[in-house]
């Protein structure tokens, strides 16, 4: 059987700054001719700034350069069928447009650097909260596992959300949980208390004895955290803890906060069932 391949025609893919760049020629040119078609004594000149400062909103440093070097050379033309260059008024004119898009190309240099370093920084927070939140197996025992994560807050890369699933003696042990607050401290409580929970699965531990196990982990934490940081807030977790027997699929559960206090004298931690 004979295949055909049809020619592959390669073109630039469009994208919306191709789109928006009509805007900022336009001022452009309807500002030049509406200058060149009207007496000497109107100047429209200084709005041909608002072409690279527009620019500037959509595009990179390079295609604001360029459309402020159209705008220089605009006022340029300007200036010379109204009177000449060397003016005072012209000079001033072409020197402010000139400042003007340059200030805004080393503006949106600078803006695209913050943006980089930005973007690496949430592909960091990105992987840190994935290998946090390790993705559910299809499968553990005898259950068929569905789960789907969604941030209460838009944009949020790394938080104090918690849950996992791990296989213990004739059960299926989970955790669903949060930790007070958001950010770097959640985040380091929360994965205390995941270790602290799946370490257990191999201790043959009774699920009250998880929960005090998880407890104990985060007492610890935080006593560490009251000695390296004396004014460090509150902190506290709920969290559900059930087990799913293999054999009848019955639930055992234990409804739990886990309030870990640091203080200037240390850390209490208490777990209410």
């Amino acid at each position: 059987m004979r295949v055909r391949h049809r020619a592959t025609r390669f073109t630039t893919p469009w994208r919306p700054t191709h789109g928006l760049l009509i805007v900022p020629l336009a001022i452009i040119a309807t500002t030049a001719l509406i200058d060149i078609n009207t007496p000497e004594t109107v100047h429209l000149g200084p709005f041909l700034i608002a072409a690279p400062a527009l620019t500037a909103a959509f595009a990179g440093p390079g295609m604001t350069a360029a459309v402020g070097a159209l705008a220089v050379v605009a006022q340029i033309v300007i200036a010379a069928l109204h009177g000449g260059i060397s003016t005072p008024n012209h000079e001033a004119q072409i020197a402010a447009v000139l400042v003007i898009s340059v200030f805004l190309v080393v503006f949106r240099r600078l803006l695209d650097r913050y943006e980089q370093q930005l973007g690496r920084v949430r592909s960091v927070a990105t992987v840190a909260q994935q290998g946090l939140l390790r993705p559910l197996p299809r499968r553990i025992g005898p259950l068929t596992m569905a789960s789907v994560y969604i941030a209460a807050e838009a944009g949020a890369q790394i938080g104090g959300d918690l849950y996992a699933v791990v296989p213990a003696p004739g059960v299926t042990r989970m955790v669903v949980g949060d930790v007070r607050g958001s950010g770097l401290p959640a985040f380091g409580q929360a994965a205390v208390v995941l270790g602290a929970f799946r370490g257990s699965a191999y201790r043959n531990l009774s699920l009250p004895g998880v929960v005090s196990h998880i407890a104990n982990a985060s007492y610890w934490n935080m006593a560490q955290l009251a000695e390296a940081e004396p004014d460090c807030n509150e902190s506290f977790v709920t969290a559900l803890v059930l087990d799913v027997r293999d054999d009848d699929h019955s639930v055992q559960l234990v409804n739990c906060g886990l309030t870990c206090c640091a203080t200037s004298a240390g850390a209490w931690a208490t777990t209410p069932s």
